[in-house]
């Protein structure tokens, strides 16, 4: 990146800026983190960031402490690592333990840091004033509308970047569901003294919209994971609540393909066996489970299925309308369950 600097009607004559060595001009890390503490929310202009502390510890190995530990306004803790090498030094790893260590942390760790950073400068700072400014910041009413996302953000700030800290950022980034943003800063001779130019490196703006895409897409994933598996617990659930057992009489609650011409009833009615075996009244054979019987009814009537379908969403106990599954969460989810029985 190339700077000029010149003066007004003198725009062809505008001398170069060349940038300067942060060692060699006597700028230290904590000068950086210093300046940051006071400037933090200068880097996001698009999600405000609060400072909680500085040089952050909270474990027993008090030698591993945050540059700098921040908030941002969607309840993400950040986490702000610091190194004035032209390469980043091991700032992604330093900072993926930090992150990992704060992974835990609740709104009472963060009130308890953010208290503790004040009373460095004030020794009259109140925790109710501190709770107070963090939830006003948050947008919360009270601190149990407070819900911190488990893996914080990192900001990595450095001279420059190695190709192996730009690639992991990356891979982290799209793979592992981790926001890391790195900035390079720049020092240069700016009239009587000297300009700092903190730039974004990474990620690009169409980074940034690709990534979240990603990150919607293994939510979804995540969220669908978790519909099939409590699904599949569905069994086990009813029968440790005793509100399934050997022998009850099963029947379909609707259809696992709308298409279905179901004619003769017994198609639609299944024993249970236990440990989610059942055995269909109408070949009278056992099945591993609801789901593989629902693949089998849809293969008698010429129309397979072409993903997996769980079957305890289709099969009921006799006598109700509520599928296996419905029963199951209610029960899993600790609020009133539907009549099954």
């Amino acid at each position: 990146m190339a700077f000029f600097a010149f003066k007004k009607g003198a725009f062809t004559q505008a001398k170069f800026l060349p940038a300067q060595d942060l060692a060699s001009a006597g700028i230290e890390e904590y000068m950086l983190r210093d300046l940051l503490v006071q400037q933090l929310d200068k880097l996001d202009m698009e999600r405000r960031l609060m400072v909680i502390s500085c040089e952050y510890t909270n474990w027993s190995d008090a030698g591993r402490r945050i540059d700098i530990l921040g908030l941002d306004e969607n309840q993400n803790l950040v986490v702000v690592e610091l190194k004035r090498t032209k390469d980043g030094g091991h700032a992604e790893l330093q900072a993926l333990r930090y992150a990992a260590m704060l992974s835990t942390h609740t709104f009472g760790n963060v009130l308890d840091a953010l208290l503790a950073h004040r009373r460095k400068t004030d020794k009259d700072a109140t925790r109710d004033k501190a709770q107070a400014d963090l939830l006003e910041f948050l947008g919360k009413a009270n601190s149990l509308e407070v819900k911190l996302n488990p893996i914080p953000r990192i900001i990595l700030v450095a001279q420059g970047f190695s190709t192996e800290i730009t690639t992991t950022a990356l891979w982290l980034m799209e793979h592992m569901n981790i926001e890391i943003s790195c900035y390079t800063v720049t020092l240069y001779p700016y009239s009587d003294g000297s300009a700092l130019h903190f730039d974004l490196l990474l990620p690009l703006p169409q980074q940034v919209d690709y990534f979240v895409k990603v990150r919607d897409k293994h939510n979804e994933e995540a969220a669908q994971l978790g519909t099939v598996q409590r699904r599949q617990r569905a069994c086990q659930i009813l029968e440790a609540h005793d509100q399934l057992k050997k022998n009850d009489l099963l029947h379909l609650v609707r259809l696992p393909k709308p298409q279905l011409l179901i004619t003769d009833d017994a198609q639609r009615h299944a024993t249970y066996l236990g440990d989610g075996r059942v055995l269909w009244a109408f070949d009278q054979k056992e099945y591993s489970s609801l789901t593989s019987l629902c693949s089998r009814l849809c293969e008698e009537h010429s129309q397979p299925l072409k993903y997996s379908t769980q079957g305890t969403a289709y099969w009921g106990k006799i006598g109700t309308s509520v599928s296996l599954s419905q029963a199951a969460q209610a029960y899993d989810q600790h609020i009133d369950p539907p009549l099954i029985s």
